[in-house]
Formats: structure tokens, sequence, C-alpha cells
């Protein structure tokens, strides 16, 4: 378990990453999880308006403008990346064999996701 603890990522690079990462506030009209557009709305109420007025079909909806955020760490050398939304096999976290999966908003805390990235790879180097 040291050998775990001790090669973790550190919390403040985490909690910066995801700093700089945050999305800006708002929502956005969504079909199937995946933003139909760029449109950002500032209220929950505008993004019902505009949903109503926009003709998609009943699977649209719309939810806040997030951002996927996946982490990728070697236990054995310490060595992490990261990459965001679906990068399936070319983003920087998929040479690593651990991954860790958030989705941040506008309102996350960075050092509430920081710790929730470092639990999820930690349970994952003990499993």
């Amino acid at each position: 378990m040291k050998t775990v603890e001790t090669n973790l990522p550190a919390k403040a690079d985490l909690a910066q990453l995801v700093k700089s990462l945050l999305p800006d506030s708002g929502y956005w009209l969504t079909k199937h999880d995946e933003p139909i557009n760029d449109s950002v709305y500032a209220t929950e109420d505008d993004a019902k308006d505009a949903l109503e007025l926009s003709g998609y079909s009943v699977a649209t909806d719309y939810a806040l403008v997030s951002l996927c955020l996946t982490v990728g760490w070697s236990p054995d050398t310490g060595k992490w990346s990261y990459q965001t939304g679906d990068n399936s096999y070319t983003g920087g976290a998929y040479g690593h064999p651990i991954w860790a999966v958030v989705w941040i908003t506008a309102d996350s805390v960075p050092a509430e996701v920081a710790e929730e990235i470092l639990n999820e790879l930690a349970d994952q180097a003990i499993a």
C-alpha cells in the first residue's frame, strides 16, 4: 500500500488540472447525452425554452455543460497523463493501465474532484 500512496499523482497537481479545465457555466441541448451544438444557455429555463422551440425529437434533453476527464496512471512508475472527452485509443491516459473517469461542471470543486480521482486510482491499484 505504501508504494501506491507514494506513487499517486499529487492532489495539488490534479486540483490545478481540474481548475484549468472547468467548463463555462450554463446548459446545452443534448441528444443521447451528447451536445447537439455549441450553444450554451445561461439558465435552465432558457434551455427548456430553446428545447421546446428546437423541434428536435423526444430523445433530446438539456444538461449542465460538463466535461469528461480521464486520468491514466502507472503505479510502477508514478507517471500519469489525462485526456478529455472520448479520445478512445489516442488520448494521453490510454497508455496507462489504471484510469479514473470523472465529469466536471462549472461548479465542481477542484480539490474534491482531485480527491475523487485519487480514490478511484488507489482503489484500482489495490484490487
